[in-house]
């Protein structure tokens, strides 16, 4: 009963949730890089002199990433995928991480591979 129980579920996952048919978590190359503006992080300080706030400025990129296979080449799957935003400043042809989250068509960069 049990068992027919688990492949009755198993059967509704593709069905109810066919983001898990395909990899969560892939590797890229990048390939193309963007300075896209900036964001600000506000930081309260508190030192000697007393407590004040501070405002840090950094930069936001858009990246081109093409995805790969297990050998690290282009997979030709896969067309190249633009217009990537990430806070993280990376270089064209590091090879990094890019998560699909919920199985949205939307990457994000989640660090470098080592």
């Amino acid at each position: 009963m049990i068992q027919e129980m688990m492949r009755a579920m198993l059967k509704k996952i593709p069905e109810e949730y066919p983001h898990l048919q395909h990899p969560a978590v892939i590797k890229a190359r990048i390939t193309g890089r963007q300075e896209a503006g900036e964001w600000e992080e506000k930081l309260e300080v508190t030192d000697e002199l007393g407590t004040r706030e501070c405002v840090l400025k950094h930069k936001k990129y858009f990246y081109t990433i093409q995805v790969l296979n297990d050998m690290d080449n282009a997979d030709a799957a896969f067309p190249m995928i633009p217009a990537v935003s990430s806070r993280q400043e990376l270089n064209i042809g590091e090879v990094i991480a890019v998560g699909l989250l919920s199985g949205k068509p939307e990457p994000v960069i989640l660090g470098v591979c080592e």
